[in-house]
C-alpha cells in the first residue's frame, strides 16, 4: 500500500499558507485556525514516522483533507456574505474592586478543598511522595477510567475558569483599550493556577492560554482598526503563546511523569510529537477498519447529553470519555482528530456536513464578534469557546464538552460574573 503521510503534510502545509494569504493574513480565523493545526499535526506526524512506524493509507488521507476543506470553503463562503459589517467601539468599561476582592477570597477557599480532596484522593491510591507525588499518582487512574473527579471539584474548577477569564477580560480590555494596569485583576488570574494542576491534565492549560490569546488579539485590532499591522501583531502572539504553552507543558509533564530527559524515550520533542502528531495517523488506520454502528445517534460527542439523560432516569448505556487506545511501533494513542467521531456518529457524509454546519456556526460568530458587533460579553463567550478550533486535529471538543448543562452553566455563570465585575463609564 502507498504510505499518504507525506503527501499529505504537503498538501495541508500548502493549502494552509494559501487560506493564510486568502483569508489576509487573519491568524484568529476559524478556517485558518483547523488548517493550521492539521497541518502542524501533519508535520510532526511525518517527523516521527520513523520512531514509531507510524502509516497513513491514501483513503484516510483523502478523508482527512476533504474534511479541512470542507471547512474552509464554508468558511470563505460565510465569509464573503458578511463583508458588509463594520467595526464599532466597545462602550467604555470600569471595574468594581469589591466584588473581585470578594470573588478572589472564595476562590481561594475552593482552592483549598480541591487541594484536601485531591491529596485525600492520592493517599487513597497509595501515594507516598507527599504534594509532589499526588499528581502522578491520580493521572494514570483517570485515563484508565479506574476513577472519576467528582463533580464537586468539576464546579469548583468552572467557578475559578469563567472568574479568571471574565477578569482577564477586564485586565486586558483596560490595559489594551484605557492603556491602564490594573493589578488587582491579576489576582484572580493567578488563582487559576491551582485548579489548572489538580486537574492533572495540560489541557485546561492549553484552553486558558487560547483564551487569553483570542481575545487580547481582538481588543488590540479593534483599537487598531483591524489593520494588517494588528494582524501580523497577532501572528506574532500567537507564536509567542504557543512557545509559552509548550513549556508550562512541559513542566506540567514533568509533575506528573510523562515528561523525562534520561533518555527513555519521553523527551520534549518526542512527548510533542505524540501529542500532537499521533491522532492524524490514528485517524488513517481506524479508516481502514469497518464503522461501528451502536445504535445510538451522536453517542461519540454528545457524552454530556447522555450522562444527563441517564441521571433522568432513561435506560441508557453508558458512554466513555477516554476512548480505547490504539497501538502503534512502541507508542499507543486514544486521539483520532474531530473527524473520526462525526464520522462514527454520522457516516461519511454526515461528518463532511456537520463539518460545514460547525464551520458555517464559528465563522458567523467570529466575523461578529471580532467587528465588537457582540459587545464585551460575546468577545468573553466566543473567546472562551473557541478552542474546540485549536484540538480539531486532536479530538472533538465543542459538542463533547458543551452538551447537556455544561453550557448552560457556561452562558450563564460568564455572564454573571461579567455583571458583577464590569461596570459601565463614561
Amino acid at each position: 500500500m502507498i504510505d499518504a503521510l507525506l503527501p499529505l503534510t504537503l498538501a495541508l502545509v500548502l493549502f494552509a499558507a494559501l487560506l493564510f494569504i486568502v483569508s489576509d493574513f487573519d491568524i484568529l480565523s476559524p478556517a485558518v485556525i483547523v488548517a493550521l493545526v492539521m497541518a502542524f499535526s501533519s508535520v510532526l506526524a511525518l517527523a516521527s514516522a520513523s520512531t514509531w512506524n507510524l502509516y497513513m493509507p491514501f483513503y484516510g488521507a483523502t478523508i482527512l483533507f476533504l474534511g479541512v476543506l470542507i471547512f474552509s470553503l464554508t468558511s470563505l463562503a460565510v465569509k464573503s456574505k458578511l463583508n458588509f459589517i463594520k467595526s464599532v467601539n466597545l462602550p467604555n468599561f470600569d471595574v468594581k474592586p469589591v466584588p473581585v476582592i470578594l470573588l478572589s477570597i472564595f476562590t481561594f477557599i475552593l482552592a483549598f478543598f480541591s487541594f484536601k480532596e485531591t491529596y485525600e484522593l492520592a493517599e487513597s491510591l497509595g501515594n507516598d511522595q507527599g504534594v509532589f507525588g499526588m499528581i502522578g499518582a491520580i493521572r494514570p487512574h483517570l485515563e484508565s477510567g479506574d476513577i472519576t473527579i467528582s463533580r464537586t471539584m468539576n464546579y469548583r474548577n468552572t467557578f475559578a475558569t469563567l472568574f479568571a477569564y471574565v477578569s482577564a477580560f477586564a485586565f486586558f480590555y483596560l490595559l489594551i483599550i484605557k492603556n491602564t494596569f490594573r493589578k488587582l485583576l491579576l489576582i484572580p488570574m493567578f488563582l487559576l493556577s491551582p485548579f489548572l494542576i489538580l486537574t492533572t491534565g495540560r489541557m485546561n492549560l492549553l484552553f486558558y492560554v487560547i483564551y487569553l490569546l483570542i481575545h487580547a488579539c481582538i481588543l488590540y485590532r479593534l483599537r487598531e482598526g483591524d489593520s494588517k499591522a494588528s494582524r501580523k501583531r497577532s501572528l506574532k502572539w500567537t507564536l509567542y503563546a504557543g512557545g509559552a504553552f509548550f513549556a508550562l507543558f512541559l513542566i506540567l509533564g514533568t509533575l506528573t511523569g510523562k515528561v523525562a530527559f534520561d533518555g527513555t524515550g519521553r523527551s520534549p520533542l518526542l512527548i510533542l510529537a505524540h501529542y500532537g502528531g499521533a491522532s492524524i495517523p490514528a485517524f488513517g488506520a481506524l479508516m481502514e477498519l469497518p464503522v461501528i454502528d451502536d445504535g445510538l445517534i451522536g453517542s461519540h460527542i454528545s457524552l454530556g447529553l447522555y450522562r444527563m439523560l441517564s441521571r433522568l432516569g432513561f435506560d441508557l448505556p453508558e458512554v466513555m470519555t477516554f476512548l480505547p487506545f490504539l497501538h502503534f511501533d512502541g507508542m499507543k494513542t486514544n486521539v483520532f482528530t474531530a473527524f473520526w467521531r462525526y464520522i462514527e456518529d454520522f457516516g461519511l457524509w454526515g461528518m463532511f456536513l456537520f463539518t460545514s454546519l460547525l464551520s458555517l456556526f464559528y465563522t458567523l460568530f467570529y466575523e461578529l464578534t471580532k467587528s465588537g458587533r457582540l459587545g464585551a460579553y460575546g468577545i468573553i463567550l466566543y473567546s472562551s469557546l473557541a478552542y474546540p478550533l485549536f484540538m480539531f486535529f486532536q479530538d472533538e471538543r465543542l459538542i463533547m464538552d458543551f452538551s447537556g448543562t455544561p453550557i448552560v452553566y457556561h452562558v450563564i455563570l460568564l455572564f454573571v460574573f461579567y455583571k458583577v465585575i464590569l461596570k459601565k463609564s463614561s
